[in-house]
């Protein structure tokens, strides 16, 4: 389906209006395709468990890496809708830390396998206790040492989102499980100012190892949730 930006519009933007401005409907995912400057070296974001990614098809007036393709991201952020992660160093050659495209690190295959079957409609929240227990030992094995748990950050966005809503128990209890995945995430505990709101994402996006994509105010998002989570505790 056409859908017109305008040009020069950063990333994290375009995924922000397509959020806003495009229903995902029956369908499992929505992505987006554009060609704009690739800020920073982003070429794309995704939803850890999410129901929406955006791919640069090509990078305007910037250089593009080799291994950045639009498959190879389009396969990477896709990914991450299934639960892929970033992966230590063992997963080199892997899509998931600048391979080509289909090439999984054993890893993230296993993820992928376990969630194949997922309804993409519930989010974070429709991954039962069993499966996140499953993930975490999977991601227990090896994973891109700076950045947060990526869970913990789908789990408090979702509780972010909840209090949003003026649903204040349940943002809290995901809040608090947020923080008891990763106390050290620092998209759970604090961010920018939260007029910038929306909820995180990893993303095949940065030539190094942190690979830590956002929309504009995740983290903002995330502390508005938590302050007022704490304000009822």
């Amino acid at each position: 389906m056409p859908w017109t930006i305008g040009p020069g519009v950063p990333l994290q933007n375009i995924m922000t209006r397509l959020h806003r401005e495009m229903a995902v409907g029956s369908a499992d995912v929505l992505v987006g395709f554009a060609a704009e400057r690739c800020e920073g070296l982003h070429y794309g974001v995704a939803h850890l468990f999410g129901r929406v990614a955006m791919v640069q098809t090509s990078c305007l007036d910037t250089a593009v890496l080799s291994n950045t393709t639009a498959e190879a991201v389009l396969s990477h952020e896709i990914g991450h809708l299934f639960g892929a992660f970033h992966p230590g160093p063992s997963g080199a050659g892997s899509v998931m830390r600048y391979g080509p495209a289909g090439a999984f690190d054993q890893q993230n295959a296993r993820i992928i396998r376990m969630m194949r079957a997922r309804d993409f409609t519930t989010g974070v929240p429709g991954v039962d206790e069993a499966m996140r227990k499953a993930w975490t030992t999977i991601y227990a094995e090896g994973h891109a040492s700076d950045e947060p748990n990526p869970l913990a950050g789908a789990i408090a966005n979702a509780g972010a989102a909840l209090a949003a809503e003026g649903k204040m128990p349940e943002a809290e209890a995901l809040i608090r499980e947020a923080v008891g995945v990763d106390p050290s995430a620092a998209r759970v505990h604090a961010g920018p100012s939260p007029e910038r709101a929306g909820p995180p994402a990893g993303g095949r996006e940065r030539a190094s190892d942190r690979e830590a994509a956002e929309l504009p105010g995740d983290r903002g998002a995330d502390r508005a949730g938590l302050r007022a989570a704490q304000a009822r505790a």
